[in-house]
């Protein structure tokens, strides 16, 4: 159980953390300074300095951040749907355009890390921490859909990519689709798959 000591210090942490993120949507990663995310959390760059000793302890921990958030975010979809195969990859497809986790600071701010990642591999380990796990359970989904093997594997690497290139859409081009039209354009695709409607 927290105490009342732990849970203010773990609350200006979370405050900070989004304070970055909303600094990194803003102005991206090399722009964003320690007196940014101070000012944006309302908090002294003395405050931000004794949570995190430096901003690239920062920025990993916004990273690792996001990076729980949506294996949360995924895990409780899959908890929360139906057992069926194709209920549960449109719960994922749903997950993942709903506006906590899809949002235009959320999207920017992993585009960000995402441009980084190349050259910095702690970066590169946050963002692919549990990547092989969402692929393989899409695998397995698929597999249960259209049949278990490669098909199966290359759905799932398709879902991937989709959703993943509809969130740079979205960052892109604001006015273009919505994520409400994003989603759709994820469970048309899902809904075109051979057998899928036979997956109920």
């Amino acid at each position: 159980m927290k105490t009342r000591r732990t849970q203010p210090r773990e609350l200006r942490r979370r405050q900070l953390i989004e304070s970055t993120i909303d600094s990194i949507a803003r102005r991206g990663l090399a722009e964003t300074r320690m007196a940014d995310v101070a000012a944006g959390a309302g908090m002294s760059v003395g405050i931000v300095n004794f949570h995190f000793d430096s901003k690239q302890t920062l920025l990993a921990e916004t990273l690792g951040y996001l990076s729980d958030e949506y294996y949360d975010a995924w895990t409780r979809a899959r908890e929360n749907a139906p057992a069926d195969p194709l209920a549960q990859v449109e719960a994922l497809i749903g997950m993942h355009f709903e506006p906590r986790i899809c949002n235009q600071r959320r999207v920017a701010a992993w585009s960000a890390f995402f441009g980084e990642a190349g050259t910095r591999p702690t970066y590169q380990a946050l963002c692919q921490k549990f990547d092989d796990e969402y692929l393989a359970q899409l695998v397995d989904l698929f597999g249960e859909l259209i049949g278990p093997g490669e098909h199966a594997r290359r759905a799932a690497m398709l879902l991937l990519a989709l959703w993943d290139g509809l969130w740079q859409n979205l960052l892109l081009n604001p006015g273009g689709f919505s994520a409400a039209e994003s989603e759709a354009v994820c469970l048309e695709w899902l809904h075109g798959l051979p057998l899928a409607k036979s997956g109920r």
